[in-house]
């Protein structure tokens, strides 16, 4: 009788997915293999993680790139991010881990100016100006009509690095807000003296 073979697995690839709109690791995806597919990769999802194994003797082999695509699973999330899937192409020996960021759809900053009293607070100027560690332009938003007191940005990518965006009302801080992705629309209510 003879002994039983022994398979060692091991790592190859690890695809870290990432939310481009929070820049944090996002767990709701699915992932496949893209043909041709090398018939000894293992696929497996490990919460934002995708890893790609196989037996450490097959690895020699490797072919020279192999195509992963990742989809979000969510179909509700899916109107949140720019495409369905997205893909990665790992070469061999060389990408170790790696970094698929899934394209947020920009969003609108939308932001309800009132009195202390509740009376709207029109005319205003705001803007949204990057607090994060990011520098860059601040986002003007503009009142959705004259003389209201709702102001409302144009779609934004939002730059997690810029993150979290200071509202000034006439050049004075009165707030601070990130992006809320799963909606087309981020709104805040801000009391203006």
């Amino acid at each position: 009788m003879s002994a039983p073979e022994t398979i060692e697995r091991r790592r190859a690839h690890r695809i870290r997915v990432v939310h481009g709109g929070t820049g944090r690791p996002y767990p709701d995806v699915t992932a496949r293999l893209t043909d041709p597919v090398w018939p000894h990769w293992v696929l497996r999802v490990a919460g934002a993680d995708v890893i790609l194994s196989a037996d450490v003797a097959r690895l020699a082999g490797e072919p020279a790139t192999t195509a992963v695509e990742v989809s979000v699973a969510d179909p509700a999330a899916l109107e949140r991010f720019t495409a369905r899937t997205y893909t990665a192409t790992l070469g061999a020996g060389a990408d170790l881990d790696v970094t698929l960021t899934l394209t947020a759809a920009p969003a609108q900053l939308e932001v309800v100016l009132v009195r202390p009293n509740g009376a709207a607070a029109p005319n205003r100027a705001v803007e949204a100006v990057p607090g994060g560690a990011a520098a860059g332009p601040a986002v003007p938003l503009p009142a959705v009509a004259p003389g209201s007191n709702i102001y409302r940005s144009a779609p934004t990518s939002w730059d997690p690095a810029r993150a979290p965006f200071v509202i000034n009302v006439d050049t004075k801080r009165r707030g601070s807000v990130a992006p809320d992705y799963a909606r087309p629309v981020t709104r805040v209510r801000l009391i203006e003296p």
